[in-house]
């Protein structure tokens, strides 16, 4: 008896792996979001609350997904000014 174990993953998450960051981001931490998904080539669509407060960042070494972790820490919604910023994808269906 044999068994086998497949393991499926997003493009992004490979591109993420092999993909540094290095410069100045400037804008909302929303629109450096945005910025970082389309560093990864991201074709899927996206839906990114607006955040308050233009920054400017810099990401030294960093992966895309590494520089989203840090603006999810720091952004706060533009709406009602709520300090908890989510990234997640959902599987269509």
């Amino acid at each position: 008896m044999q068994g086998y174990v497949i393991n499926f993953t997003a493009g992004e998450v490979v591109r993420n792996q092999r993909l540094k960051v290095s410069k100045t981001l400037r804008g909302t931490h929303s629109g450096i979001v945005n910025e970082m998904l389309d560093v990864l080539d991201c074709r899927k669509d996206r839906y990114i609350e607006p955040t308050t407060a233009n920054v400017q960042m810099i990401a030294n070494n960093q992966s895309p997904f590494g520089v989203i972790r840090q603006c999810q820490q720091m952004a706060s919604t533009l709406e009602d000014g709520s300090p908890t910023y989510l990234f997640y994808e959902t599987a269509p269906f």
